[in-house]
């Protein structure tokens, strides 16, 4: 005879026949109970049997039927109750934490990413949850609450879970845990590194004069490096200084991938002493970042420069000028 399991006045099925099986057995520990009371009380006693017939037997026969009884259905409640924890921890232990995705992989300081479990069932038999948590002293999780009602796993099939958290840690390797807790068969502990690094693009500038000649092009260029694990993308440079023209208004760069650099150029030309600056924005994931770089730009000599030499030259002056020759 086959079952199929399902809901039963509220309960699965298993937790169904848990119930009608305890309920049986406190009905006839009951019975024996009092069959052993009364064997004490009297010396005589009749009992029904299963076809309505009495039993007459004796008071000393009474006690111990009635205790042997009684230790039988004690041990017998175990039975029933493991034989069902059983099926239900079996059916559990189908179930598998068979990927994990970090959006994005590695964290600065302050981002915020996504990290997604995929969770399969491999078993022949469904197994019920009552919950699901992301949980961890360091990490910050947004939405812990997003998983606290039941659902079903089915068998054979897979089942997601999202998380949204917050890195408000310094740089360092986090190991929060997820919890996958079952409604009858104990929980799924999954452990997951999490790295997090310090926010830092490193930007260098090659070429830099001592001093800028006022209305003389100038070119400069500038170095961006990702020292870091995770992949940069939408970096963008914008020049900027009072009294400063360039040839560009900004630089798009891309993508930079880890432990990567990448080079632009620029030309000013300069009217006053200021600074130029070098404002750089970008992305990680879904977070994005900006930082800046500031060289001087001061006004003067440039010692560099051609300084012209006129030789043989000569100076004849009359009465409407100089005139030269030579």
């Amino acid at each position: 005879m086959f079952f199929k399991k399902k809901n039963i006045n509220g309960k699965t099925f298993n937790q169904y026949i848990r119930y009608k099986w305890m309920r049986v057995i406190i009905e006839t520990m009951g019975l024996s109970m009092n069959l052993f009371m009364n064997g004490i009380k009297s010396n005589n006693y009749n009992i029904p049997d299963i076809q309505g017939k009495k039993i007459k037997t004796g008071s000393k026969n009474m006690r111990k039927s009635g205790f042997i009884f009684f230790i039988i259905l004690l041990l017998l409640v175990p039975c029933v109750c493991l034989g069902v924890e059983t099926n239900e921890s079996a059916a559990a232990g189908k179930v598998t934490v068979t990927d994990v995705v970090i959006d994005p992989s590695v964290l600065m300081t302050g981002d915020v990413g996504m990290v997604t479990f995929t969770v399969e069932n491999t078993g022949s038999s469904n197994v019920a949850i009552s919950d699901a948590h992301l949980i961890s002293k360091d990490i910050t999780v947004l939405n812990s609450d997003i998983y606290l009602g039941s659902r079903t796993i089915g068998a054979g099939t897979t089942m997601k879970f999202t998380f949204t958290i917050l890195a408000n840690q310094p740089e360092n390797i986090y190991y929060p845990a997820f919890y996958l807790n079952y409604k009858d068969a104990g929980s799924l502990r999954y452990n997951i590194p999490v790295r997090v690094e310090e926010p830092q693009l490193a930007i260098s500038v090659a070429g830099i004069p001592e001093t800028y000649s006022k209305g003389v092009t100038s070119k400069i260029n500038i170095q961006l490096g990702n020292a870091k694990s995770v992949n940069m993308t939408g970096i963008t440079v914008i020049p900027s200084g009072e009294g400063i023209q360039c040839n560009r208004t900004s630089f798009f760069i891309g993508d930079l991938g880890p432990h990567t650099e990448k080079s632009v150029a620029f030309e000013i030309i300069p009217s006053v002493t200021t600074n130029l600056n070098f404002n750089v924005s970008y992305t990680c994931g879904m977070n994005s970042h900006q930082t800046s770089y500031s060289i001087p730009v001061v006004l003067g000599t440039d010692k560099l420069a051609a300084e012209p030499i006129l030789n043989n030259i000569e100076v004849t002056t009359g009465t409407s000028g100089s005139v030269l020759s030579g």
